[in-house]
């Protein structure tokens, strides 16, 4: 068997020594550490009843939320269903119940605030 045919081998194999086409030693990425935001759960407590016009120009009568409890929980589906359960929320009917992603705003009282549209 010539050399050639013999390092053909050696290659398909994997035997063969680390040659220019095999990375040696080639250091792994370092993982990309994902911070995600926390939830907040707004859930309404208090509830007015007002009037509203319907499709038939009728009055009628609608409870909608004039308070809500916020509550901050760590992005993970056990914290949100505590939370709702504490408040004896049905987690299939739910239409009232605010929840999003955001970090904390820091409001310290200075001399001047500058708000800018």
């Amino acid at each position: 068997m010539s050399e050639e045919e013999k390092g053909s081998e050696e290659a398909d194999e994997g035997t063969g020594e680390a040659g220019e086409g095999t990375p040696a030693d080639t250091p792994e990425p370092e993982k990309k550490k994902v911070r995600r935001k926390p939830i907040w759960v707004c859930v309404p407590v208090e509830f007015e009843e007002i009037a509203e016009e319907d499709d038939e120009g009728n009055l009628v009568s609608v409870r909608q939320p004039t308070k809500y409890a916020i509550e901050r929980c760590e992005p993970k589906k056990k914290e949100v269903l505590a939370v709702l359960k504490r408040y004896e929320i049905d987690i299939l009917n739910i239409d009232t119940v605010l929840m999003f992603r955001a970090d904390p705003l820091k409001f310290d009282v200075e001399n001047q605030l500058n708000i800018r549209w």
